[in-house]
């Protein structure tokens, strides 16, 4: 017996996000958020919020442009998440490797070819034949990854700053704080009031 059909389809398909969500009922967000968690679990570290949000962004600009990607997001069954999750694990691989090569050091080689990480071992990070490690530990450093010339494209996607923001704080937030929340914002399409709602909360 065939299953019902979804009569709210039309409404419902219409809240979905154009682009990406929309075209293909995936979810790139979720899918984000996972392979973020996934890497945060292995390495015992909390990523930032913003990578999240940086991954569902090359997959959307990606999408947008007619190309391999964009025909591996219109396959059939469930090869288009698995491509995705593939895909955004290859570029969570690249943010690592930019702006904290110590803890990219610590993934396994085939992770930035978009394979599941395994079990957590240890020690994780790969050493030199003298013993020391290839990376010393870094700070997160946003700029790093904006400045790249593999990424400097989501500067463009972030609202300029101004010099007041590149010298002070506003409300405890850094200026790099505050254009990752622009971008999410435009990620999500919220309206002003959306936004009011989510700042003042």
């Amino acid at each position: 017996m065939r299953p019902a059909k979804f009569d709210g389809w039309p409404e419902f398909r219409e809240t979905l996000r154009p682009g990406l969500e929309r075209d293909t009922q995936l979810m790139p967000w979720l899918i984000a958020e996972s392979v973020c968690a996934e890497v945060s679990r292995f390495l015992g570290i909390e990523l930032p919020a913003r990578y999240a949000a940086w991954i569902e962004a090359r997959a959307e600009v990606s999408y947008a442009k007619p190309g391999h990607f964009r025909k591996l997001m219109r396959g059939r069954g469930n090869a288009p998440r698995d491509w995705l999750r593939a895909c955004m694990r290859h570029w969570l691989a690249g943010l690592l490797g930019t702006e904290r090569p110590d803890l990219y050091e610590c993934l396994p080689d085939t992770y930035a070819l978009g394979h599941a990480l395994p079990p957590p071992v240890w020690p994780r990070r790969r050493w030199h034949g003298n013993g020391q490690p290839l990376h010393p530990p870094r700070d997160w450093n946003p700029q790093l990854v904006l400045q790249h010339r593999r990424w400097h494209w989501l500067a463009k996607r972030l609202p300029a700053k101004t010099d007041a923001e590149r010298t002070t704080l506003h409300n405890g937030a850094t200026a790099t704080d505050r254009q990752i929340d622009a971008l999410v914002y435009e990620l999500y399409s919220l309206t002003e009031e959306e936004i009011k709602l989510v700042e003042a909360s």
